[in-house]
């Protein structure tokens, strides 16, 4: 049972993370781009979007909308170790995703990541989106 719950702990966390992005781009979207086929693009580059990690999946999404300047101006003014944690915990959370999501875990020794690890990657992930959300709209 205990296994069953680490996995949808891990699987359904990184849910909320991918939830969580789309809705901060769809709402940058809208107050940063006027044109509804313009935005109607950017909602389709996040439905192609499958992952949450920042250099390979938000970070081009921002560009997107505010360019790289923007983007550059934003991880200038944010703190630098909540960046760096959040970039990490982002990657961390991402490779046990990709790990539960495409593994059976009945009859099997893998390991699977404690709810408490997983616990303390989202909030520290979290934090440091909510952050760039926040620093982000000065530049945007």
């Amino acid at each position: 049972m205990f296994r069953c719950l680490a996995k949808l702990y891990c699987l359904e966390a990184c849910g909320w993370i991918e939830c969580w992005i789309d809705e901060f781009i769809a709402e940058l979207g809208d107050k940063r781009i006027g044109c509804q086929k313009h935005r109607k693009t950017l909602m389709e580059s996040v439905k192609r979007t499958y992952g949450f990690e920042y250099e390979k999946h938000l970070r081009p999404l921002l560009i997107n909308i505010s360019g790289l300047k923007a983007v550059c101006a934003t991880e200038a003014e944010m703190d630098a170790g909540v960046l760096a944690k959040m970039v990490a915990s982002l990657e961390n959370l991402k490779t046990w995703r990709d790990k539960h999501a495409h593994t059976d875990s009945l009859g099997t020794q893998s390991l699977l990541v404690a709810p408490s690890a997983c616990k303390a990657e989202l909030e520290s992930a979290m934090k440091g989106l909510f952050l760039l959300r926040r620093t982000f709209r000065k530049f945007a």
